[in-house]
Protein backbone atom coordinates (compact mmCIF):
# COMPACT_ATOMS: atom_id res chain seq x y z
CA UNK A 1 0.00 0.00 0.00
CA UNK A 2 1.58 3.16 -1.01
CA UNK A 3 1.43 6.14 1.40
CA UNK A 4 -0.52 8.97 -0.27
CA UNK A 5 0.31 12.55 0.67
CA UNK A 6 -1.47 14.28 3.23
CA UNK A 7 -2.94 17.73 2.79
CA UNK A 8 -1.69 20.43 4.34
CA UNK A 9 -2.72 21.27 7.84
CA UNK A 10 -2.16 20.36 11.30
CA UNK A 11 -0.71 17.42 11.25
CA UNK A 12 3.07 16.30 9.33
CA UNK A 13 3.55 14.03 6.77
CA UNK A 14 5.86 10.89 6.41
CA UNK A 15 6.95 12.25 3.42
CA UNK A 16 8.02 15.67 4.78
CA UNK A 17 11.62 16.68 3.53
CA UNK A 18 12.02 19.92 5.28
CA UNK A 19 13.94 18.73 8.00
CA UNK A 20 15.90 15.51 5.95
CA UNK A 21 14.82 12.47 4.94
CA UNK A 22 11.12 11.66 5.43
CA UNK A 23 10.05 9.67 8.67
CA UNK A 24 8.57 7.12 6.65
CA UNK A 25 12.04 6.29 4.88
CA UNK A 26 13.87 6.07 8.52
CA UNK A 27 12.94 3.36 10.72
CA UNK A 28 11.69 -0.22 10.56
CA UNK A 29 8.88 -1.53 11.40
CA UNK A 30 9.24 -3.18 14.82
CA UNK A 31 8.12 -2.23 18.30
CA UNK A 32 11.28 0.47 18.88
CA UNK A 33 11.25 1.93 15.18
CA UNK A 34 7.35 2.89 14.95
CA UNK A 35 7.90 4.52 18.90
CA UNK A 36 10.43 6.51 17.68
CA UNK A 37 8.59 6.76 14.72
CA UNK A 38 5.69 8.39 16.36
CA UNK A 39 8.06 10.54 18.51
CA UNK A 40 9.58 12.26 15.75
CA UNK A 41 6.17 13.05 14.34
CA UNK A 42 5.00 14.77 17.33
CA UNK A 43 8.77 16.79 17.52
CA UNK A 44 7.94 18.18 13.81
CA UNK A 45 4.48 19.00 14.59
CA UNK A 46 6.11 21.09 17.63
CA UNK A 47 8.19 21.99 15.37
CA UNK A 48 6.45 23.60 12.36
CA UNK A 49 4.27 25.27 14.57
CA UNK A 50 6.67 27.42 15.75
CA UNK A 51 9.08 27.74 13.15
CA UNK A 52 7.11 27.35 9.76
CA UNK A 53 3.47 27.40 10.00
CA UNK A 54 3.09 30.56 8.57
CA UNK A 55 4.25 32.49 4.72
CA UNK A 56 3.92 35.79 4.06
CA UNK A 57 5.38 36.82 0.97
CA UNK A 58 6.99 33.27 0.79
CA UNK A 59 8.76 33.72 3.49
CA UNK A 60 8.06 31.01 6.21
CA UNK A 61 7.75 31.79 10.09
CA UNK A 62 5.41 30.32 13.00
CA UNK A 63 4.32 31.14 16.13
CA UNK A 64 7.76 32.14 17.56
CA UNK A 65 8.21 35.08 15.50
CA UNK A 66 4.83 35.90 16.13
CA UNK A 67 5.27 35.51 20.28
CA UNK A 68 8.26 37.60 19.57
CA UNK A 69 6.56 40.85 19.31
CA UNK A 70 5.50 40.28 22.92
CA UNK A 71 8.74 41.47 24.73
CA UNK A 72 10.37 38.48 27.29
CA UNK A 73 7.16 36.55 27.51
CA UNK A 74 6.37 35.47 24.37
CA UNK A 75 10.29 34.46 23.57
CA UNK A 76 10.26 32.08 27.24
CA UNK A 77 7.03 30.76 25.92
CA UNK A 78 8.84 29.95 22.90
CA UNK A 79 11.51 28.65 24.40
CA UNK A 80 10.00 26.49 26.60
CA UNK A 81 8.95 24.62 22.95
CA UNK A 82 12.29 24.30 22.21
CA UNK A 83 13.34 23.18 25.77
CA UNK A 84 10.29 20.24 25.27
CA UNK A 85 12.09 19.00 22.13
CA UNK A 86 15.41 19.13 23.86
CA UNK A 87 13.85 16.98 26.77
CA UNK A 88 12.59 14.39 24.07
CA UNK A 89 15.96 14.68 22.30
CA UNK A 90 17.90 13.55 26.02
CA UNK A 91 15.15 10.95 26.60
CA UNK A 92 16.26 9.15 23.09
CA UNK A 93 19.71 9.21 25.14
CA UNK A 94 21.17 11.50 22.37
CA UNK A 95 24.57 12.27 23.03
CA UNK A 96 26.36 15.43 24.32
CA UNK A 97 28.00 17.09 21.68
CA UNK A 98 24.42 17.06 20.02
CA UNK A 99 22.96 18.16 22.75
CA UNK A 100 25.14 21.11 23.70
CA UNK A 101 24.61 22.27 19.67
CA UNK A 102 20.83 22.26 20.83
CA UNK A 103 21.19 24.19 23.86
CA UNK A 104 22.96 27.23 22.06
CA UNK A 105 20.51 26.88 19.52
CA UNK A 106 17.65 27.26 21.99
CA UNK A 107 19.66 30.02 23.83
CA UNK A 108 21.02 31.99 20.63
CA UNK A 109 16.93 32.08 19.25
CA UNK A 110 16.13 33.05 23.03
CA UNK A 111 18.63 36.09 23.78
CA UNK A 112 18.55 37.30 20.19
CA UNK A 113 15.09 37.04 19.44
CA UNK A 114 14.64 39.14 22.56
CA UNK A 115 16.15 42.15 21.17
CA UNK A 116 12.93 44.25 19.71
CA UNK A 117 12.47 44.02 16.52
CA UNK A 118 15.73 42.41 15.14
CA UNK A 119 14.24 39.75 17.16
CA UNK A 120 11.45 39.36 15.36
CA UNK A 121 13.76 39.05 11.93
CA UNK A 122 15.79 36.37 14.25
CA UNK A 123 12.97 34.14 14.88
CA UNK A 124 12.09 34.28 11.52
CA UNK A 125 15.77 33.77 10.13
CA UNK A 126 17.11 31.26 12.58
CA UNK A 127 14.64 28.79 13.38
CA UNK A 128 16.19 26.92 16.62
CA UNK A 129 13.06 24.03 16.43
CA UNK A 130 14.00 23.03 12.82
CA UNK A 131 17.90 22.57 13.51
CA UNK A 132 17.22 20.74 16.31
CA UNK A 133 14.89 18.55 14.56
CA UNK A 134 16.95 18.08 12.05
CA UNK A 135 19.77 17.28 13.94
CA UNK A 136 17.51 14.59 16.43
CA UNK A 137 16.75 12.94 12.93
CA UNK A 138 19.93 12.83 11.40
CA UNK A 139 21.28 11.12 15.00
CA UNK A 140 18.67 8.59 15.11
CA UNK A 141 19.15 7.52 11.10
CA UNK A 142 22.44 7.08 11.89
CA UNK A 143 21.49 4.86 15.15
CA UNK A 144 19.02 3.31 12.96
CA UNK A 145 21.65 2.69 10.64
CA UNK A 146 24.66 0.74 13.06
CA UNK A 147 21.79 -1.18 14.46
CA UNK A 148 20.47 -2.79 11.41
CA UNK A 149 23.71 -3.05 10.51
CA UNK A 150 25.14 -4.59 13.87
CA UNK A 151 21.97 -6.84 12.85
CA UNK A 152 22.86 -8.03 9.80
CA UNK A 153 26.71 -9.28 10.93
CA UNK A 154 24.91 -11.12 14.02
CA UNK A 155 22.32 -12.55 11.25
CA UNK A 156 25.13 -13.77 9.11
CA UNK A 157 27.11 -15.12 11.94
CA UNK A 158 31.00 -15.84 12.27
CA UNK A 159 32.79 -15.80 8.57
CA UNK A 160 33.17 -19.66 7.93
CA UNK A 161 36.79 -20.68 7.72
Amino acid sequence: MSKMPMPSGDKVADHDRTNGPAIAEIFDNTPKGRERRDLLRRLEQVEKLFDRNFSFFGIRFGWDAVLGLVPVAGDTVAAGAAGWIYWKAQKLGVPGHIKRKMVSNIAFDYIFGSIPVLGTVVDVAFKANTRNVRMLKEHLLEEEERERAAWEKQRKGPPAA
